[in-house]
């Protein structure tokens, strides 16, 4: 999970703000304990690796928990002593994994709206914190599947819903969360919905002209916001498996979404 973020300010001091569901699909949960490392040149969030070093770290002052909501965890630092790690650098690049969050200095600018939209949002939470969140009420925490650019994930966080892409290949737009990484690996994470850009090569008509044992139905999903049906062509059996395993792995999603193009066959069935 990446990012690319600046370095905020409250009362005069640097703070970095992580919150939602970047750090709950990660596994970071209200209450946790973590130490926070100042180095040079990084600041490192890490797990405890027992009771022992959980204790020194707490008499050492460096011991963190992740406080907001169940729903919402926040890790929130606000010391001059980002800036005496990180160094002159106004944006951060952020990598948060299970046991450990990395943030190094960055000379990458998010050239993204995005960027300026959550600098507002974090300001003003950076002034009423810990009371408030960047999110909108009502907001959704989406997951978009299977995208690299990010601009279906940034359009939706400007919208105020907490949005994270998931692709084999790095984003192209670090402005947003973006687990470079197995989506399959990620589908139980309590999203409120999945946005799923699925492999075209096995759902949809084009070129259907070319498999010469004609198309077959892989399954139904269904859930409570609606239904759709993935078609396959079936030209072999791998083939076959891939768009099955693909479907019965978004089957338990409550919300589905399914980005059809125009430029399909008219033979294609609407979801």
């Amino acid at each position: 999970m990446q990012k690319i973020i600046k370095i905020g300010t409250n009362r005069k001091k640097a703070r970095l703000w992580l919150e939602g569901q970047c750090l709950l699909a990660m596994g970071w949960e209200k209450g946790d304990y973590f130490i926070a490392e100042f180095k040079k040149g990084e600041v490192i969030y890490r797990r405890p690796a027992d009771w022992r070093e959980t204790e020194l770290a707490d008499k050492q002052r460096q011991l963190r928990t992740v406080s907001g909501t169940k729903a919402r965890p926040v890790i929130d630092t606000n010391t001059d002593k980002i800036l005496n790690s990180i160094g002159d650098f106004k944006y951060v690049e952020v990598s948060i994994n299970k046991d450990r969050i990395e943030i190094v200095g960055t000379e990458t600018k998010p050239n993204s709206i995005i960027n300026r939209i959550t600098k507002g949002a974090v300001m003003l939470a950076a002034m009423i914190a810990p009371l408030v969140t960047q999110f909108k009420p009502h907001s959704q925490k989406i997951l978009v599947a299977c995208e690299e650019s990010g601009r279906v994930r940034n359009e939706l966080t400007k919208l105020g819903h907490d949005a994270i892409s998931c692709d084999l290949m790095p984003t192209s737009d670090p402005s947003g969360w973006h687990i470079q990484d197995d989506v399959l690996k990620y589908l139980d994470y309590n999203w409120d919905k999945v946005i799923a850009f699925t492999p075209c090569t096995f759902f949809t008509n084009s070129a259907a002209w070319a498999f010469k044992d004609g198309p077959q139905t892989v399954v139904s999903v269904n859930s409570s916001r609606g239904s759709m049906t993935l078609h396959a062509w079936k030209k072999s059996e791998s083939h076959d498996a891939r768009a099955k395993l693909f479907a019965d792995s978004f089957r338990h999603i409550t919300g589905i979404g399914l980005l059809k193009s125009n430029k399909t066959s008219n033979r294609e069935e609407d979801a």
